[in-house]
């Protein structure tokens, strides 16, 4: 039979304690540091902590140290106060990042409308991604997917840029001046993706920017 006393002491190893705050200053200049790898405002980037520590007063103001941030936002803080031993704190950093998600559900082989794209903000955890890889309008839909998922990854692929056979218009532009000429793509290529094509010259080597059109930059034809 289970004594009160003992119904007791279980409710108190239940109890959660509430974890030690973290000094506003020290969050701010992890924060700070964070921004300056990114490239970001410091009021962009969130934090989230893992174990606190029970602060000492050297700990608010000594140096600190970032480790390598992980895909996931996941770092190691170390503080490296005068006197004192260093201390290493887990953190997580992410920003706010323009997310397009399906704006109702989508079956495989569907080209993106307005329609079908909702743009989110939710926080990314780790490194921002370059938004040049961001889904648009005429994009094709790669898989099934539910209303609120992510247009991202494997999900979707760029818009057909060319078949192989097809006509090219290819544009050469350096120091300011553009050349058009007429092409004959070598490869197929989908939109941001490099083609391999024929002019009247010889074999070129250029990037999909819209369909039936490629761009070279610089560089001899």
């Amino acid at each position: 039979m289970t004594s009160f006393a003992s119904l007791a002491l279980l409710a108190q190893l239940a109890a959660t304690t509430p974890a030690p705050a973290v000094p506003a200053a020290l969050a701010t200049r992890v924060q700070a540091a964070v921004a300056e790898q990114w490239q970001l405002a410091p009021s962009a980037v969130q934090l989230a902590w893992g174990a606190l520590p029970a602060w000492r007063a050297s700990d608010l103001e000594a140096p600190l140290r970032l480790g390598t941030i992980g895909r996931d936002g996941w770092l190691v803080v170390t503080l490296e106060p005068s006197g004192a031993a260093p201390r290493a704190v887990r953190v997580r950093a992410g920003a706010a990042a323009p997310l397009p998600v399906a704006a109702r559900a989508l079956t495989a082989g569907v080209t993106l409308t307005a329609a079908d794209i909702r743009w989110e903000s939710p926080v990314q955890w780790g490194p921002p991604e370059a938004t040049a890889s961001l889904v648009d309008v005429g994009w094709e839909v790669r898989r099934t997917l539910r209303a609120g998922e992510a247009l991202r990854g494997v999900a979707v692929a760029a818009p057909t840029g060319v078949a192989s056979g097809a006509p090219l218009r290819i544009v050469w532009a350096r120091n300011g001046v553009e050349i058009e000429m007429d092409a004959v793509a070598l490869t197929a290529a989908r939109v941001g993706e490099k083609v391999q094509a024929r002019t009247t010259t010889g074999r070129v080597m250029a990037r999909m920017t819209a369909p039936g059109i490629a761009r070279i930059e610089g560089g001899e034809r």
